[in-house]
């Protein structure tokens, strides 16, 4: 096939990408061959479930003879701004700026999801917001990620918090299920997830102490932007903009350079 005018633009849907090269026609155990990486991860790349590397789609591209062409479209003038703004704040202002009259109850979910510690990652919305993405706009609730093996001890330590399980959630397609949770005036969600292990152990440490909430644990901006682009809650959707923002503002440390200091005060 002739695929000289393909184009990735930085920041869109892999698997989009991961498909369209696919239409080659070339067998994924050919394209396994070819590039040495195992046919099991190709599948998770071509279904969302994880993101390759710029490095490894291009890897892909050789393969089936395709010529992939970069693109990155910086954010606008404007939205840097915003996101500066934002890291100019501490953690606990950075959100009430954001949830304005939703912050008690977004404040009483953060601190049951303070009392699980480093058994969960914050992800969504709100951990957007506390990497400093500027925007807030479907819903205020703390969505948590477990990882399976962590789960009952998480509902322990939220039981304890006094949160109480409510319903069960399911996303559009039924692929995914979550545990929506209430905790005083908020809502929290608690979601098994395949890589929960990895980005938990990534996240970095947040401390908010105004009110005070407790410290909770951020998922790092490109595993949140891997989550998004699973694309099984709605709401993940809202921050991409924000968190492409706030990489380019050059203020971030990223999945592979931590960082090494003391937990982000308020």
């Amino acid at each position: 096939m002739d695929q000289s005018h393909l184009c990735y633009v930085i920041g869109m849907p892999s698997d989009d990408v991961m498909k369209k090269l696919r239409s080659s026609g070339l067998p994924q155990a050919e394209i396994a061959k070819r590039t040495g990486i195992a046919r099991e991860t190709l599948s998770r790349w071509e279904n969302g479930v994880q993101r390759p590397s710029l490095e490894d789609l291009e890897r892909v591209a050789r393969a089936v003879g395709a010529d992939l062409q970069v693109r990155v479209e910086f954010p606008s003038a404007e939205m840097t701004g915003r996101v500066n703004a934002q890291l100019d704040l501490g953690p606990t202002n950075r959100l009430k700026t954001l949830a304005r009259e939703e912050w008690p109850g977004m404040r009483d979910a953060l601190r049951a999801a303070a009392h699980a510690g480093r058994l969960v990652a914050l992800v969504g919305p709100v951990a957007a917001a506390l990497q400093g993405s500027p925007e807030l706009a479907r819903d205020s609730r703390v969505n948590l990620i477990v990882a399976e093996s962590d789960l009952d001890q998480t509902r322990a330590w939220l039981r304890r918090a006094a949160a109480r399980p409510d319903t069960i959630e399911s996303d559009a397609d039924g692929a995914r299920d979550r545990e929506k949770w209430l905790a005083g005036s908020g809502e929290l969600t608690l979601a098994v997830h395949p890589a929960a292990r990895e980005v938990v152990d990534r996240s970095i440490p947040s401390l908010l102490n105004q009110e005070p909430v407790g410290t909770v644990y951020v998922a790092l901006v490109e595993d949140l932007l891997d989550i998004a682009d699973e694309r099984h809650w709605p709401e993940d959707q809202d921050s991409v903009r924000g968190l492409t923002a706030v990489l380019a503002t050059g203020r971030y440390s990223s999945r592979d350079r931590r960082l090494s200091g003391p937990p982000d005060f308020n």
